[in-house]
């Protein structure tokens, strides 16, 4: 077992170092990686991410690596720049144990543009324009970059709205009773 996992371990560190070297030669030395922020616990039936390893890697061997907030970034059509991007095709369920239960679902790396003004010009008035959610997504990435390059802010439609907190929160005090709440934007009770 001990062989097993040694062997694993240095295969990995074989298979970065070929990773590193081919992102040197392909990109220089001044190259800058920019990634989307994502980040998942690992989920049964899906391949392992590799993202803050992936990141740190990246850093230890001097590459530039900046993080972007995904808000968005696959809901907006590149084109038009709405949020007008929706899933419409539905496919065969592809996990094994909700077969029976959900025999039909949603395809998420498939959209298509709602907006009437996005079609294409040479199609057919009821086609809609079709994207790779993630060729959608890295197209907005370059938007973003582009206008922060220009402006130095995150385009509105990427941005997340921030809402004052509202919830309360207990405090227990031994002079007052058990039960006293204060919100957390100001020291008035609920």
């Amino acid at each position: 077992f001990h062989k097993i996992r040694l062997s694993a371990y240095f295969n990995k560190q074989r298979a970065d170092q070929k990773l590193i070297q081919g992102l040197r030669v392909k990109f220089e030395e001044d190259a800058v990686f920019v990634m989307g922020n994502w980040s998942a616990p690992h989920a049964r039936y899906h391949e392992l991410i590799r993202g803050l390893g992936f990141r740190r890697l990246l850093k230890k061997h001097m590459f530039q690596v900046y993080l972007i907030d995904e808000y968005k970034a696959s809901r907006c059509c590149p084109t038009c720049h709405n949020e007008s991007l929706h899933t419409f095709r539905c496919v065969p369920n592809p996990q094994p144990y909700q077969c029976e239960r959900y025999p039909a679902v949603a395809c998420h790396g498939l959209l298509r543009c709602a907006n009437l003004y996005c079609r294409p010009a040479i199609a057919a008035p009821d086609r809609y324009r079709l994207w790779n959610r993630d060729v959608a997504a890295c197209l907005n990435y370059v938007h973003i970059l582009r206008e922060l390059r220009l402006n130095g802010m995150i385009p509105h439609k990427f941005c997340r709205v921030s809402v004052a907190p509202t919830r309360c929160r207990r405090r227990v005090d031994d002079q007052e009773q058990s039960r006293t709440r204060i919100r957390l934007d100001d020291d008035s009770s609920c």
